[in-house]
């Protein structure tokens, strides 16, 4: 028996090794991604994240994890799987890639090897795509690599290694004037090529330019005095190189074109739309503002005069969002011409509105334009005196000019708060006028408050509450009418659409608390009404439907301050009074918080309207969790319940909390941890000491009396909860493993398969080693 407890530890490492021979290492170091440091026979090395191969010395490591590194002074290659996919004997190893998650075509990966003054490539998988013959071989394109022997260069496909080109150029580049083209040189001219090597462009040009059309139908060359032209994607001159500028025009197969800065427009004819005869073309879309002597006019896509060259400034707006921004709109790899909605003109002091085709809006010029960007554009027109007609604009408001500003929605903590006016506030706009502020009806046109208030709150979709100076407030509905005066030392609150809770200060200084209709009518007093907006007990009422100010919750209003406990109003002013409970707060589809004094203490639960206990009155404590949910605490034990008073989580745990990743709950029983899904499910027992989840591995990393392991969501285990000690991968590729794991005396690794990598030490690397 004592011969059997000598060899058992060897038997149970040759079982993890699963036949493989196991290496003894001095140490053993975590994984920092890829690779682990570790210690064989006295010689630092770095052991590869796959088990299989061990370097001296680590070069690089690339986007996709192919590891370049030194063994024996020589380099090689490693592939993510651990194959070494160029043998470690080169004297030099580089790789080429690239990586582009938004477009994937655009990616690709291989190494270039040099031995003896030679090159070559080998791709990912250890496939030689390139024999090693050549002076240089480097990356040309996603498709392609590029190879130089005597002073020429060439070209060959990195997918298959067959050479393409054969190196008969001076130099061969990238070419961004279309996709899937090469630029070939020949002394100090160039050309394009197609990838099979097929000449496009002969090398006769000083250079070559994109206009970065969505289907790069067209380019822009250069000949050697500087002129530029235009050619087509089959290579074909379409214009003439006389051109100082070329640009892409208003749509495909339109450019701007320039001599001596004076710009025209020409079309994938060649012909010339308008003649190079304007300072300068600002596009929008598909039309353009041009300019000329101080003039401006604007042109259509067929280079068409649509406004005569006679305003001193036109501006473009959008439909939607104000004015238009010059160029056109790219999307991805797509260049949409987006049009303008309208262009406003001056010619002196008067103005005219245009449509996007050059059509005048306005019978007559007038005085002033503004746009406003809201829900839909809104246009300010200043018209002549004695004109009273407004123009109807599709899809815009036209209004009479307004002396003041128009101002967007704003929120909290501004002169004008629509955060409470719901969809109606759409339909409005705060008007400034030398510091104060009124409110204007879009949809009417009409100016419904007039610029006399320091602040206006929408306080619901009905009513809103109105101020001037620090202490005066009345209250008016949405189409302006004052339903509440103006006063000073009083308040008011719009409870509800159609209820307002009035605070007055009487004679003898003391409150005083009036419920009252739109029309004035009292339905209730409180002599000892202690209202205040900010007053409320809402912990079964969502987080989104809460106000910033007390209202009516499931047609209830709580009475504050009352002698009396849990003094409720309807809607008509009658009370409504939970006698049974010590506290009873805010309504919520039918049920309230309520408390209960015994012996001196107060208790927790849940009620409905009729005074129904839904959740017993029993607990310590109630408190809001998050995502609909309560906790409730009972002799210093929690549990989680939902809105309707159901058990979510039994009331067991001495604490519940929620993993900031994951919809899973962390809940503690003494020293020891537990998960729950969001089924309620118990997914990982109440027993171990720690539970930690890791992100990167959507694991759980846990440890049971002194024993860790990684357990998966649904609660398996995926690395066995025995071990003394485990260390995961902490590299930013974001993969845990393997793991570095202790088991009696013995350090080793573990892959994601829990499968032992073959090497195992008695000591871990430390800071000193």
């Amino acid at each position: 028996m004592k011969h059997l407890k000598l060899i058992a530890p060897l038997l149970l490492t040759c079982a993890l090794a699963r036949g493989q021979q196991v290496t003894e290492a001095d140490y053993l170091g975590e994984f920092d991604g890829t690779l682990a440091p570790v210690k064989i026979h006295g010689q630092e090395q770095f052991l590869h994240s796959a088990g299989t191969v061990l370097i001296d010395k680590l070069e690089n490591i690339s986007l996709y994890g192919v590891v370049v590194g030194v063994k024996h002074n020589a380099y090689g290659a490693i592939s993510t799987t651990g194959k070494v996919i160029a043998p470690f004997k080169f004297d030099e190893v580089t790789v080429e890639n690239n990586k582009d998650d938004m477009y994937p075509a655009q990616s690709y990966c291989f190494v270039t090897v040099k031995l003896n003054g030679k090159c070559g490539a080998i791709d990912t998988l250890g496939n030689i795509i390139c024999p090693i013959e050549y002076d240089d071989v480097t990356s040309l394109h996603p498709h392609l690599f590029k190879i130089r022997k005597a002073g020429r260069w060439g070209w060959g496909e990195i997918k298959t290694g067959r050479i393409l080109q054969a190196p008969v150029y001076d130099d061969v580049d990238r070419s961004y004037v279309m996709d899937n083209v090469v630029e070939i040189t020949k002394g100090t001219h160039k050309g394009l090529a197609r990838e099979d090597g097929t000449v496009l462009v002969p090398p006769s040009y000083k250079n070559f330019e994109a206009l970065r059309f969505e289907n790069a139908s067209f380019f822009v060359y250069e000949e050697d005095n500087g002129k530029l032209g235009i050619m087509d994607s089959n290579g074909k001159a379409i214009t003439k190189a006389i051109y100082d500028k070329c640009e892409r025009g208003l749509s495909t197969g339109t450019f701007m074109v320039a001599v001596k800065d004076q710009w025209g427009l020409a079309d994938s004819t060649g012909k010339e739309l308008l003649p190079p005869e304007y300072e300068a073309i600002k596009a929008y879309g598909s039309a353009a503002i041009v300019s000329r002597n101080g003039k401006e006019g604007i042109i259509n896509e067929a280079g068409k005069l649509i406004v005569p060259v006679e305003y001193n400034e036109i501006h473009a707006y959008n439909n939607t969002n104000g004015e238009a921004a010059q160029t056109t709109i790219i999307s991805g790899n797509q260049h949409i011409f987006k049009m303008p909605g309208w262009f406003t003109a001056r010619k002196n002091n008067r103005w005219n509105l245009f449509d996007a085709n050059g059509k005048p809006l306005l019978s007559q010029a007038c005085s002033n334009i503004h746009i406003v960007s809201n829900s839909k554009p809104v246009i300010e027109i200043q018209l002549a005196d004695g004109e009273t007609a407004l123009p109807q604009i599709a899809g815009a408001l036209v209004l009479p000019f307004i002396e003041g500003d128009l101002l967007d929605e704003y929120g909290p903590g501004y002169p004008y708060d629509s955060t409470n006016a719901g969809p109606v506030k759409a339909n409005y706009l705060a008007l400034s006028r030398n510091g104060k502020f009124g409110l204007y009806n879009t949809t009417t046109g009409k100016e419904i408050l007039p610029t006399a208030y320091n602040r206006i709150e929408w306080q619901n979709s009905s009513l809103l509450l109105v101020s001037q100076g620090e202490d005066s407030t009345g209250m008016a509905d949405a189409t302006g009418r004052m339903i509440r005066k103006m006063k000073q030392d009083g308040f008011y609150t719009a409870v509800d659409t159609n209820r307002i809770v009035e605070l007055n200060y009487l004679n003898d200084g003391n409150p005083q608390t009036t419920l009252s209709d739109l029309a004035g009518n009292l339905l209730y007093t409180g002599t000892h009404w202690q209202f205040k907006s900010d007053r409320y007990s809402r912990l079964l009422v969502p987080e989104k439907e809460r106000r910033a100010h007390i209202s009516y919750s499931d047609g209830l209003l709580k009475l504050w301050g009352e002698p009396r406990a849990n003094v409720f109003l309807d809607t008509n002013g009658k009370e409504v009074v939970f006698k049974d409970y010590a506290f009873v707060g805010d309504f919520w589809h039918g049920l309230a918080v309520a408390t209960k004094a015994i012996n001196s203490k107060e208790y927790y639960g849940i009620i409905n309207r009729k005074g129904d206990v839904v959740y017993p009155i029993t607990a310590d404590d109630m408190s809001a969790f998050e995502d609909n949910l309560i906790t409730v605490v009972k002799d210093k034990l929690q549990g989680l319940i939902r809105m309707d008073g159901s058990i979510f989580i039994p009331l067991k745990y001495e604490q519940i909390d929620r993993f900031y990743q994951l919809p899973y709950y962390k809940v503690q029983s003494g020293e020891r941890y537990g998960v729950i899904d969001t089924g309620g499910k118990l997914v990982i027992p109440v027993v171990y000491n720690t539970i930690n989840y890791l992100e990167d591995g959507r694991l759980f990393e846990v440890v049971k009396d002194g024993k860790s392991g990684l357990l998966a969501l649904d609660g398996k285990p995926v690395i066995p909860v025995k071990y003394d000690e485990l260390q995961i991968s902490r590299g930013y590729e974001k993969n845990i493993f393997p793991v570095l794991v202790k088991e009696n005396k013995w350090y080793f690794y573990l892959d994601a398969q829990g499968k032992q990598l073959p090497y195992r030490s008695t000591k871990r690397k430390g800071y000193d080693d």
